[in-house]
Parts: C-alpha cells; structure tokens; sequence
C-alpha cells in the first residue's frame, strides 16, 4: 500500500524502474566480453553512507541471488 501512495504522491506512474546499484559484489567483464563475478574487495564491515539532497524513492534488499557463486560462495555476519 505504501508503495501506490508514494508512486501516486510523486506521479511516477508506471515508469519504468532504473537498475540497481549493487555496492559490494565485484562483477567484471574479461578480455572476451564474458560476464565474471569475483570475490567482493569489500570486508564484512564496511558500509557506504548515503545523503539524499532532494525528497526520493529507496529500496534496499540483500542480494538474492542464488544461482552464481556470489560472494566468492562465502556469507559473512555483518
């Protein structure tokens, strides 16, 4: 519900959803142009600080991703 009140109180509509950022996971294209995940450089507590200058939109989620060895296989506690 929140979500329709806020796309109504912005007049977003149904505009299409940019791509997300993602901070920590180190993805890469080789030489041949092939799609690569690496181990993160980032360590289990580092963090990035945002500041919004203007009123926005935030949606935040771990990654889900399941099907590719993310993270070098390895889940940390933060």
């Amino acid at each position: 519900m929140f979500f329709k009140r806020a796309l109504a109180k912005y007049r977003l509509g149904n505009r299409p959803v940019p791509d997300p950022i993602n901070w920590f996971m180190n993805n890469v294209l080789n030489a041949e142009g092939d799609y690569i995940i690496e181990e993160p450089l980032s360590n289990p507590v580092d963090y990035i600080r945002l500041k919004a200058l203007d009123e926005l939109i935030v949606a935040c989620s771990t990654c889900s991703q399941d099907m590719a060895p993310v993270n070098g296989g390895k889940v940390t506690r933060s």
